[in-house]
């Protein structure tokens, strides 16, 4: 894409991805708008149909809020590994100069 072109993006919602116009005729932007606006309601209205356990928030959204969770917890456990692993180091260079870095 041409980074001169301005971005033009219609957000979208949840399982409804969003709209880039960016590349589209302008004349067509009205009638894609209104597409992009009835295809979210759709699907507004299919979650709502779906059982509680099939739902994108009981589903999909779960599985990215937990990934972001677990991956933060596994970040932490990385930092103090490090953080343990350079006091170790401290602690040796100490022991055999005798002097703190």
């Amino acid at each position: 894409m041409n980074n001169a072109v301005a971005r033009k993006i219609v957000k979208g919602y949840k399982g409804v991805i969003d709209l880039d116009l960016s590349e589209i005729n302008p004349m067509f932007h009205r009638e894609l708008i209104r597409q992009h606006t009835q295809d979210i309601e759709n699907y507004k209205k299919y979650q709502e149909s779906l059982d509680e356990h099939m739902k994108y928030e009981n589903t999909v959204e779960k599985i990215m809020t937990d990934k972001m969770h677990y991956d933060a917890l596994r970040d932490r456990k990385v930092k103090e590994k490090e953080m343990e692993e350079l006091k170790r180091l401290e602690n040796l260079l100490y022991v055999h100069y005798k002097s703190k870095l």
